[in-house]
């Protein structure tokens, strides 16, 4: 079976009443799978760098998977848990180009079925430059039952408020990945990025000014001209 144009990946056996080692979150994840025959993921992304603690990044030097991200709705993850008889999926994630401090990303899951769980910086395999953009996912886990509140409803619209796009991840093996492992360090790239992204928004805010300081001078040039010529008449 195939999901969208990439090849899913999936350990289980058909699932016919639960076998021994399957159990109701496997069924929930058989029936997301199941709602996203006919989507297209955003990218296919491989894990580069895991957050240990707020700004220290480990590097994923040979990851083990890599992850087809398919965008979800409120309504898609309702209908799921129907259908896996009230079983929710076991996990969900949060895909941005920005970093989030971890207390931002706890956010994202508050007043929610999922907690915060993890941060990955990660990079689109068709990405071909020698240091690829980056990209984080921001990991929500199923709360225990005991736990749970809230709503889908609540997390998409978290999601939106972030500005960041609401996910969830199939997991496929590494084999066939369309390019290496980068060699730049994680903390590097993403450091990079940042640098330069400041220093777009300084000569952004620099140009709209210098605009805005001519238009003045323009405005004054004009109003002078016309002073001078109502003063001959």
């Amino acid at each position: 079976m195939t999901i969208g144009a990439y090849y899913q990946y999936q350990p289980l056996a058909p699932i016919n009443g639960l076998g021994q080692e399957q159990t109701m979150e496997d069924v929930a994840a058989v029936a997301m799978q199941d709602a996203l025959v006919k989507a297209y993921p955003v990218g296919i992304f491989v894990p580069w760098a895991t957050e240990l603690s707020e700004g220290q990044w480990q590097d994923v030097v040979s990851p083990e998977n890599r992850y087809a991200l398919y965008p979800v709705t409120a309504s898609q993850l309702e209908a799921v848990e129907k259908a896996a008889m009230g079983q929710p999926v076991g996990f969900v994630a949060t895909l941005s180009q920005r970093l989030l401090s971890m207390t931002e990303a706890d956010q994202l899951f508050e007043g929610t079925p999922y907690e915060y769980f993890q941060t990955q910086g990660i990079f689109n395999e068709q990405d071909q430059a020698e240091t690829p953009r980056v990209s984080y996912l921001y990991w929500g886990q199923l709360r225990d039952e005991d736990k749970r509140v809230g709503s889908y409803a609540t997390l998409a619209r978290q999601a939106s408020g972030a500005s960041v796009t609401l996910v969830y991840p199939v997991t496929l093996p590494i084999e066939g990945v369309a390019r290496q492992q980068p060699w730049t360090q994680f903390a590097v790239a993403a450091s990079n990025e940042q640098g330069e992204a400041t220093q777009q928004s300084a000569q952004a805010s620099s140009t709209g000014l210098g605009k805005k300081i001519l238009f003045v001078g323009i405005a004054a040039a004009v109003g002078y001209a016309a002073y001078r010529w109502m003063k001959t008449r």
